[in-house]
């Protein structure tokens, strides 16, 4: 990396960080974006420099969401084609822990008629 390379990572960092006490790695790759005008992909790769070259504060990044969107984009593709399509990352993601599914409460067909109908007819 050139100096004026790193001069300029530098000035990306603290326009990014600044204002912002602890936020999410899609809510960090957004800012990059915004304030380089790059793809979420090309942001994704920006911040991960900064973080190799130590130009963000260590912490500033929530640790429950760092590479939570590689983990998304790897697993489901569709998503990272989205994102590229509509030119958009998500500004909040977070891991919620698997809750299970249950039945839903039994209905007679009575019941179901009763809540589908519509008064006027």
């Amino acid at each position: 990396m050139t100096p004026k390379q790193r001069e300029n990572l530098e000035q990306i960092s603290k326009a990014v960080t600044q204002g912002h006490a602890q936020v999410s790695e899609s809510f960090a790759v957004g800012q990059v974006a915004l304030v380089t005008g790059r793809s979420w992909d090309k942001a994704l790769e920006g911040l991960k420099l900064m973080q190799a070259e130590k130009l963000i504060p260590p912490g500033w990044i929530k640790p429950e969401t760092e590479g939570v969107l590689s983990r998304l984009t790897g697993r489901y593709p569709a998503l990272a084609e989205l994102f590229s399509r509509f030119d958009l990352v998500p500004g909040k993601t977070e891991s919620v822990p698997f809750c299970g599914f249950c039945k839903p409460n039994r209905i007679t067909p009575e019941e179901l008629v009763k809540r589908l109908a519509i008064a006027e007819f």
